[in-house]
């Protein structure tokens, strides 16, 4: 049992923002031109404007109030070693904005965690791992570096609950390098893709920034400006690697979280969270 504490220490760097790419197996998933038929990528020539309007589209979502759905949460912890737990549970979430679930304020219902696995649980290792999924809003949610502002990191779903569009957009543009791409296909339909590399700190910084050398993409439907996907990776201090990825759908026109996938690897271990939203809502697209 010992193991199992000693894995659980590992949580919160899953949970938190992402990393440098592990590998296609972490995910299982493929980026999304991949699935673009005879594509064509072209460069934004002013990324900037691109953000500011996907910045405007965004405030403007994160005032939708979405319905009640149920998501599904699945853990494995230390796959690379031969004896893996298996952590899962289902929970009720309603009147939230969609962008970031994991917001306790609207989760209504949740099973209790049940557990697959070698050992022997106790309550206390149940009451060990529910605080750890707890102490980490991140968990179905995502953070963006905001820079000049407290901390400098902001949850999406609450990105303009304090700052300004303008504000929002600057702080942005000075923590990360952002460019853009438009994906089209053979038709004409595709969407955005704006890129966001992490400026490194200033040497008078490196003492009080969170340094995560963290890439993002958004990624943008062309028509609506409406957010479709988030990929992040971030690589810190080259000792422990996250990545992680949020796939939305729509309801009544508003973004909802469809899937996230998050996956950490420090010192042989790889640890896996999945969360997919149960088909339960007349409005899903």
């Amino acid at each position: 049992m010992k193991r199992v504490l000693l894995l659980l220490c590992f949580l919160p760097w899953l949970l938190s923002a992402s990393s440098q790419e592990l590998t296609d197996s972490a995910f299982g998933d493929v980026e999304m031109e991949d699935s673009i038929s005879g594509m064509s990528i072209i460069p934004v020539e002013h990324p900037e404007e691109l953000l500011m309007r996907a910045l405007q589209r965004l405030e403007k979502d994160l005032q939708y109030k979405h319905s009640k759905r149920e998501y599904q949460l699945e853990g494995l912890i230390g796959i690379q070693r031969p004896a893996a737990l298996y952590v899962y549970r289902t929970f009720t979430v309603e009147d939230d904005n969609g962008i970031g679930v994991f917001d306790f304020k609207h989760v209504t219902n949740q099973s209790p965690l049940s557990f697959e696995g070698p050992y022997r649980i106790t309550l206390q290792d149940s009451t060990d791992i529910e605080l750890t999924i707890k102490g980490d809003a991140d968990l179905y949610t995502n953070a963006i570096r905001v820079k000049g502002y407290r901390s400098g990191r902001f949850f999406i779903r609450a990105l303009f609950a304090e700052l300004k569009l303008e504000k929002v957009l600057k702080g942005i543009l000075e923590a990360y390098e952002v460019t853009a791409y438009r994906i089209i296909d053979e038709s004409g339909r595709g969407v955005y893709r704006i890129h966001f590399d992490e400026r490194e700190p200033e040497k008078w910084e490196k003492d009080t920034i969170d340094y995560h050398n963290e890439k993002i993409k958004w990624y943008i439907d062309q028509q609506s400006l409406r957010l479709i996907q988030i990929n992040v990776s971030q690589d810190r201090l080259g000792l422990r690697h996250n990545v992680y990825e949020h796939v939305y759908g729509e309801e009544n026109g508003y973004p909802v979280l469809q899937k996230f996938i998050g996956a950490t690897y420090q010192g042989g271990y790889l640890i896996r969270w999945t969360g997919v939203k149960l088909v339960n809502s007349d409005n899903e697209k």
